[in-house]
């Protein structure tokens, strides 16, 4: 399973929400086979559970309301979250007595934050982790099975300077990305791509500004980082990683 995620072609869900805005709870159940995969009909339906908390959201709108001019200094979001996601195949794709059957779980948090400054700007910050844990037969039509776990980071900063004159029209954001496919770091080869050299890192940096309420220009560097240099240069010298700048434009209508 190459994707976080397997993709559903049916699903339903019951939504929640606490008084006063202070939090949501959804819950979902998914036809977890897929629609790329039409002939894959044994799995049992994958449940998920996700919930968010805003524990400043009755402070926040008290304050908004009073605020003459609609913007508020300070705090104006704060959110806490998590999921856990269930997902198994039935009985029907391993006939051995006592048969390891698939699993596909995944678990998660989230934190999110943003503060105004006094009179213009403000900046957010958050970041979410993320743990997969897949248990697979250790061969075909095997009772003994193989437990693999991976894991990710993610974190962004945005910030708008606290300028007047800019009228929150200049961006600068950054963001940092960890993933490991495989936690478990002890393969003894030094040379391929294995659970001891398979982690990836994402640094990006840019700067956007919005030149009018259609158009958006930025620039952005990003670099993918790998813990051997499997990436080849136009030289044709390697190196651990893949550095880009990037000119982008945005268009809203």
């Amino acid at each position: 399973n190459s994707s976080y995620f397997t993709t559903a072609d049916l699903g339903a869900n019951l939504t929640l929400t606490a008084p006063k805005g202070l939090g949501e709870l959804y819950l979902n159940v998914f036809n977890g086979n897929g629609f790329r995969n039409l002939s894959f009909d044994n799995r049992f339906k994958d449940v998920e559970v996700a919930a968010f908390v805003h524990p400043m959201a009755n402070n926040i709108k008290s304050r908004t309301a009073m605020a003459k001019s609609g913007r508020i200094e300070g705090i104006t979001d704060v959110t806490f979250g998590g999921f856990l996601y269930f997902g198994k195949l039935g009985l029907g794709e391993n006939f051995t007595s006592g048969g390891v059957q698939y699993q596909r779980n995944r678990f998660g948090g989230m934190a999110h934050l943003k503060y105004n400054f006094a009179k213009a700007g403000f900046f957010k910050i958050g970041g979410e982790y993320s743990l997969q844990s897949n248990r697979d037969p250790l061969f075909s039509s095997a009772s003994t099975e193989v437990n693999v776990t991976a894991s990710g980071f993610s974190s962004y900063l945005e910030f708008n300077p606290p300028v007047e004159s800019l009228n929150e029209k200049l961006m600068i954001i950054a963001r940092y990305d960890v993933f490991d496919p495989n936690n478990l770091n002890d393969a003894t080869s030094s040379n391929s791509f294995n659970n001891n050299t398979d982690r990836q890192t994402l640094l990006m940096l840019g700067i956007a500004y919005k030149t009018s309420k259609v158009l958006t220009l930025g620039m952005s560097f990003q670099q993918l980082s790998y813990q051997l240099p499997y990436v080849v240069n136009y030289d044709g010298l390697t190196s651990t990683t893949d550095s880009k700048l990037i000119l982008h434009g945005i268009l809203e209508f």
